[in-house]
């Protein structure tokens, strides 16, 4: 009976560790966060969040025709240079979905994610303090 009892506790923590290396297991993304007038630097390159120039997104709260769409202004400096670029956010454009890549220096990149807050019905967009979220990976 002992014997049938061990038996059955190797069996089971044989099982148990099999079932763990099964696991796909994929790495965390961290976003960063760019306040207005903030930058970021990936090397020889710095991106700075300028300002939001238009946020017509769907307030949360409120049923609208159209979904929206915020537009941040950026500038991107590198040794060749300056430019201001504007990037589009909302549900046909870029959202944690469906990111966009902005620079790219030495292998690593610098990723549009999301643009916050989100707009909310019954709330003042004047005293809104705006953030780029971006991925460097």
């Amino acid at each position: 009976m002992k014997q049938c009892l061990l038996l059955i506790a190797l069996i089971m923590s044989f099982l148990t560790i099999q079932a763990q290396d099964s696991i796909p297991v994929t790495s965390p993304r961290i976003v960063t966060k760019i306040k207005t007038g903030e930058s970021v630097k990936l090397n020889d390159i710095t991106v700075t969040f300028i300002k939001v120039t238009e946020d017509s997104r769907c307030p949360i709260g409120v049923q609208c025709i159209t979904s929206g769409k915020a537009t941040a202004l950026i500038q991107i400096e590198t040794p060749k240079g300056s430019q201001e670029e504007k990037l589009y956010f909302g549900v046909d454009h870029i959202t944690p979905q469906t990111t966009k890549q902005i620079i790219t220096s030495q292998d690593r990149h610098i990723i549009a994610y999301d643009l916050e807050p989100y707009p909310v019905a019954d709330s003042s967009l004047t005293a809104v303090k705006y953030s780029l979220l971006v991925l460097i990976e």
